[in-house]
Formats: C-alpha cells, sequence, structure tokens
C-alpha cells in the first residue's frame, strides 16, 4: 500500500505522469515565446499551434488506437522519444521553414498522457472523480515543476550562455520521459479486482453532445489563454521571468482546489460542477479584458485555476458518464475534443488585431455558451454494470 498516492497509483506510474507534466509546463511558456523572439509574426504563430494541435487530434485518433495494442513501455517511449527528436530540431534551426514539421513532431507527446489516463483507470480503486482528481493533482506538480525549469533555464541562459536554453532543456525532458516509461508498475487488481465502483450514470444522446460541446469550447478558452496571455504579457511589459509566474501561480491554486472540486463533483454530480467550472473561466478572462497591470493577470490567474482544473478533471469524467464507458473511453474523446478545440482558441483571436486585451472577451463568450449547453435538464441515475472495456488490462 505504501506504493500507492491517495490516487492509488503505482510510483513508477506517478513518475511517468510527473515527467510528462514537467515537460508540458515548460513548452507551454517556452514555445511560443520561442517563436515570438525569432520574429514570427502572430499569424505564423497562431498557423504554428493550428497545425501542432490538427496533428495531436490525428496521431490520438490514428496511431493512439494503433499504440493500444502493444505494451506500454513502448508506447510512451516511442512517442517521447520523437517528441525530443523534434525539440532538437527547433533547437538546431533558426529559419521558420523547419519549425512547422519539428512542432508536429513534439505533438506525438500528446499520446503519453492518455496512456497513463487508462492506466489509472485499470490501477485505481476509487471514484473516478477521485482517481481523475489525483491524478490531476500529480500532472499539476509536474506541470509547476516544468514553469520552474524554465525560469531557471532563462536565467541560466543568461549567465553560462546557450547551452541552457529552455528548448535544450526540454529535449533532455523529453530523453526524461522515454527513460521513466521503463519502469515497471507493480500489478495491482484496481477496480478490475472487485473494488467498489459506484454505479455509471445512465444518459441519454443529448448529453453526450453537449458535453462534447462544452469540453470544445471550455478548451478553446483555455487554449486561447495559454497561447495569447505570454504574449499579451510580454507586450505590455512583463518580463519572461515574470510570465512563468503567472502561470506557476496558476498551477499552485488548481493543485489546491482539486480536492474540493473532485468533492463537489460528487456531491452534485459532474455536470453541475462544470456549469460552476464554465462560470469561473468567464469571470478569469473578463478581468484581463476590463483591467490592466501585473496585480490584475495574478488575480485573474487564481481565479483561472478553478477553470483549468475543474474542467481538464471532470470533463473527462463527464464525457465518461456519457458514453458509459468511464475514464478509458472518456479520455479517448477528450483528447480528441481538446485539440479540436485548442485550434479553435487560437484560430479565433486572430479577428482581433495584435495582442488586444479584447481578445479574452471571446473567451468569455466560449464560456458562456459552453455553460448554457450543460444547463437545460438534469439526467437521472441507474445502477449498471461498468463495461468490460473499462477492466482490461492495461499491456506493459
Amino acid at each position: 500500500m505504501r506504493q500507492e498516492n491517495r490516487a492509488g497509483l503505482p510510483a513508477p506510474v506517478r513518475a511517468g505522469v510527473l515527467a510528462n507534466a514537467c515537460f508540458t509546463g515548460l513548452i507551454s511558456v517556452a514555445l511560443p515565446l520561442l517563436l515570438d523572439g525569432r520574429g514570427v509574426g502572430k499569424g505564423q504563430i497562431a498557423a504554428f499551434f493550428v497545425l501542432t494541435a490538427l496533428t495531436a487530434a490525428t496521431l490520438n485518433l490514428t496511431v493512439g488506437r494503433w499504440l493500444r495494442g502493444i505494451p506500454a513501455r513502448w508506447a510512451i517511449a516511442g512517442s517521447a522519444g520523437v517528441s525530443g527528436l523534434g525539440m532538437v530540431v527547433l533547437a538546431a534551426t533558426s529559419g521558420h521553414a523547419l519549425i512547422y514539421p519539428a512542432g508536429m513532431c513534439v505533438m506525438a507527446m500528446s499520446l503519453v498522457y492518455p496512456r497513463y489516463v487508462a492506466m489509472a483507470d485499470r490501477y485505481s480503486a476509487r471514484s473516478a472523480a477521485r482517481t481523475m482528481g489525483g491524478l490531476r493533482s500529480l500532472y499539476v506538480i509536474g506541470y509547476v515543476a516544468g514553469l520552474g525549469v524554465f525560469a531557471v533555464a532563462v536565467e541560466l541562459e543568461r549567465l553560462a550562455g546557450p547551452v541552457f536554453r529552455p528548448v535544450h532543456v526540454a529535449a533532455a525532458l523529453a530523453a526524461l520521459n522515454v527513460a521513466v516509461a521503463w519502469l515497471p508498475p507493480k500489478e495491482h487488481p484496481g477496480r478490475a479486482g472487485g473494488g467498489s465502483t459506484p454505479a455509471p450514470v445512465r444518459h441519454g444522446r443529448g448529453l453526450l453532445i453537449a458535453a462534447a460541446a462544452a469540453v470544445l469550447l471550455l478548451r478553446a478558452a483555455d487554449s486561447l489563454r495559454g497561447v495569447y496571455l505570454p504574449l499579451y504579457a510580454v507586450n505590455t511589459g512583463v518580463p519572461e521571468s515574470g510570465v512563468s509566474v503567472l502561470f506557476a501561480v496558476t498551477a499552485v491554486v488548481e493543485f489546491a482546489v482539486l480536492l474540493p472540486l473532485s468533492r463537489v463533483s460528487e456531491r452534485y454530480g459532474s455536470r453541475t460542477a462544470l456549469v460552476f467550472v464554465c462560470l469561473a473561466g468567464a469571470m478569469s478572462f473578463l478581468l484581463v479584458a476590463v483591467s490592466s497591470g501585473y496585480p490584475v493577470l495574478l488575480g485573474s490567474q487564481v481565479v483561472y485555476a478553478v477553470f483549468t482544473a475543474g474542467f481538464q478533471s471532470i470533463g473527462m469524467v463527464l464525457l465518461g458518464e456519457a458514453l458509459r464507458s468511464g475514464m478509458g473511453g472518456g479520455a479517448a474523446l477528450y483528447t480528441a475534443l481538446v485539440q479540436v478545440g485548442s485550434t479553435i482558441g487560437i484560430v479565433a483571436p486572430l479577428l482581433v488585431p495584435g495582442y488586444d486585451p479584447a481578445v479574452f472577451l471571446i473567451a468569455v463568450a466560449f464560456c458562456g455558451v459552453a455553460a448554457a449547453l450543460l444547463l437545460p435538464g438534469r439526467a437521472a441515475r441507474t445502477p449498471e454494470a461498468p463495461p468490460d472495456a473499462v477492466q482490461r488490462a492495461e499491456p506493459r
């Protein structure tokens, strides 16, 4: 029992999630600033992230299916290795032509986290909401570590030279993900071994459509902020290290609210909880749109933490309930939806010139529409045996 954390996961799985999140935290700030620093224009930056988002969606819908049939260590190591190769190309080239195929390679890392979610569904004996909350907590810790690594790399590059450039460190973290993939987890029965699992919720197709559309829109809002907030902040005079602090504040608060959010989801249902999350997101974006200054950015990031923590954990649970397939099935649909949502969130701000704060009003609209989609009706719970698909063991 001591090998497991509060999410009920073996230590090697926890290490894999942490390594994956650390890489993601680093590149979430490093990539847009790398492109901006090389003189890539707003339209080209948008094109880069649209291409990478579509690449990730395609990979998860095609290659991801094939990878589920091979041992997890090979799937994770191979995906992380391709991503690391992309980072090496980004580090080695100064031209604009190769950044697009290199970015596509980096997106192979998007295949790793869904695999860990499926493994969590297998190993954890807790409810989906608690398991996802615990998994997300681990991810936040790794994400904060990645932001810290970025800030340290920026300072070391200034003091010791280009060998410590964030893009170089990201390539090293990709290699760490490859290494961690070979740590074998100890098998334990989880839900497959007769652990108690709450009865799934029987929902109609209407909720599935509403939940899918809501997750897509919430991811669009999240992606808009992730890409354009660093650029907006830098263009208003915030130093790069200050941008990293903004993301770190969000991640720290997110970690603190994950457990309360999972309890709210269990008590009132994932649908009601997600409506609350939509409203928190709208408020955080509105603060940036109508006010200015670094303290406002910090405050908005605190509120935004509730949004990003909620939609990424509760959203996946709600999709699993709507599909009646548990977290395993919800993760597959969630991964495809968030990539499409990412594309929308990157393209929509092109309607606003430059990095005007009015960009964030688009995100307010996304959150408002998502909340409206989730409000009508209330599903009834009916006991139903968990589907066999959720019970299968992960090949290792």
